[in-house]
């Protein structure tokens, strides 16, 4: 009987693959020296300091965007006071002029100062019935306009 022989052998170096080299690294025990880093506690208080003014800087943004908003709308108000004011003026100079214009005696002197005179009677006219007749929406309507037609004529 045959035995089976390996393709190759462990302890052939010449066959087997080849490794990368290593970098030569040594371990040493022990943490950082305090020469080669920050203490925990100074990087403590500097993380504080950071947010501390971050949020002293939001604080700042924001009690100037609502300055800014009051200052606007104080502004618009001022506004809107004078547009009001303006308004009572105008209504209370139309109001006397309409009473001014309204006095029976002034319309009188206007009327008499352009060679008007009352008149010496007076009368009304009565107009038959419109026989053109309109439906709800304006439009004329024929059916309308004949049945007035009819009636206008007994």
């Amino acid at each position: 009987m045959a035995s089976a022989q390996h393709a190759y052998r462990l302890t052939d170096f010449e066959y087997a693959p080849a490794r990368p080299a290593r970098p030569d690294v040594r371990v040493l025990p022990g943490g950082r020296g305090r020469s080669q880093g920050v203490a925990p506690s100074l990087l403590l208080v500097a993380n504080l300091a950071a947010v501390a003014m971050i949020v002293a800087t939001l604080v700042c943004f924001f009690r100037i965007g609502f300055a800014s908003a009051a200052v606007d709308s104080l502004m618009k108000g001022q506004e809107l006071m004078a547009g009001i004011r303006e308004a009572r003026s105008m209504g209370n100079d139309l109001e006397i002029t309409q009473t001014a214009l309204s006095n029976s005696a002034t319309i009188k002197s206007a009327a008499t100062g352009m060679g008007m005179v009352a008149p010496e009677g007076v009368g009304s006219l009565s107009l038959e019935k419109d026989i053109v007749a309109t439906d709800a929406q304006g439009a004329l309507s024929l059916s309308g306009s004949i049945q007035n037609k009819i009636e206008t004529q007994r």
